[in-house]
């Protein structure tokens, strides 16, 4: 019996990282395919949308953007490009045209979902 505790509380507590990790924002791991350039909000405002790809990963890892504002965001990245799904959630198009497409954009979007006035998760529209 003790045994089967033990067991589903390991269970229960990978599941509860598992979910952790996901709320915590994207992976810059998996942006880090469209590049590797450092980020600085001037480079993000001088790049094009390949360019900006190629700083996700670098922006991701070095700021914490889960839990801020949307005014927090849009002072570090600027206008949003448009919105995913409701206007609250903040959408910049990144990385290089033709390499995916979907209803949104040609293009990933990096999406920064709000709830509560803050973002709760960072996403890649469609995944990476």
């Amino acid at each position: 019996m003790i045994g089967r505790v033990c067991r589903v509380a390991v269970l229960g507590s990978l599941l509860a990282m598992l979910g952790a990790c996901k709320e915590e924002g994207a992976d810059p791991a998996a942006w880090s395919r469209l590049g590797s350039e450092s980020f600085t909000p001037e480079a993000w405002a001088g790049a094009d949308q390949e360019g900006r790809g190629a700083m996700v990963a670098d922006l991701l890892a070095s700021n914490s953007l889960v839990g801020a504002t949307p005014e927090a965001v849009e002072a570090l990245l600027g206008t949003p490009t448009g919105y995913y799904d409701y206007e609250t959630n903040m959408a910049y198009v990144v990385g290089p045209k033709g390499e995916v497409e979907s209803s949104y954009a040609d293009g990933y979007l990096l999406v920064f979902e709000t709830d509560g006035g803050e973002v709760s998760k960072i996403l890649a529209v469609p995944d990476l």
